[in-house]
């Protein structure tokens, strides 16, 4: 009963908006690598293939649920794992001022 009654009050990941990236980013990708710089600090940032995949959903506003999913089925790897490692990708952007902090 406690279940039901979280899931009528807690609204589900999809319907929240994916964050934006900032007007101060810029991105190159490379093959499967991608680099972002912070025009307005300087900061250059690198990911991995899945940290582009991530960057490219954020860019398309992909739902985070939505692009778990797609990740979780792409490396054959648990749904909460995918999403654990989407937040802790987007905390980096984030502290990297990659993320407006409004998008949340």
């Amino acid at each position: 009963m406690f279940q039901k009654l979280i899931r009528r009050t807690v609204p589900p990941p999809s319907s929240a908006p994916p964050p934006r990236i900032s007007s101060e980013a810029c991105a190159a990708g490379q093959g499967d690598a991608l680099a972002l710089f912070h025009s307005g600090t300087g900061i250059m940032f690198k990911a991995n293939a899945m940290g582009a995949r991530i960057w490219a959903a954020l860019a398309q506003q992909t739902s985070m649920d939505r692009l778990a999913e797609e990740l979780a089925q792409q490396y054959g790897i648990p749904k909460s794992q995918a999403e654990s490692d989407i937040a802790g990708f987007l905390a980096e952007l984030k502290a990297a001022g990659l993320l407006d902090r409004a998008g949340e």
